[in-house]
């Protein structure tokens, strides 16, 4: 899995873990074991926005992710690996 242009989205984690609710405490579990796996920087951060909006807010979406990562993990997960897949040239 750990190849340089395989990479995973945590788009509707909580779904997957259904009928678990927030915090998702397994979906933490499942994200923890791919960051090991496969790197922080093989992961993105997604919400299925607005479908998933109907169960938890915005914040709930982004909080039980958030923790999860250090400062440095966060900036490739919430924002420059998408950027670097699919804005650069």
């Amino acid at each position: 899995m750990k190849r340089e242009n395989i990479y995973f989205d945590l788009a509707a984690l909580h779904h997957k873990v259904r009928p678990e609710n927030y915090p998702f405490p397994t979906a933490q579990e499942f994200i923890s074991l791919a960051k090991n796996l496969v790197g922080s920087d093989h992961l993105m951060w997604g919400t299925d926005v607005p479908s998933t909006l109907v169960q938890y807010s915005y914040r709930q979406l982004l909080d039980y992710q958030w923790k999860l990562f250090t400062e440095e993990e966060r900036k490739l997960v919430f924002h420059d690996t998408a950027e670097r897949i699919y804005f650069s040239t």
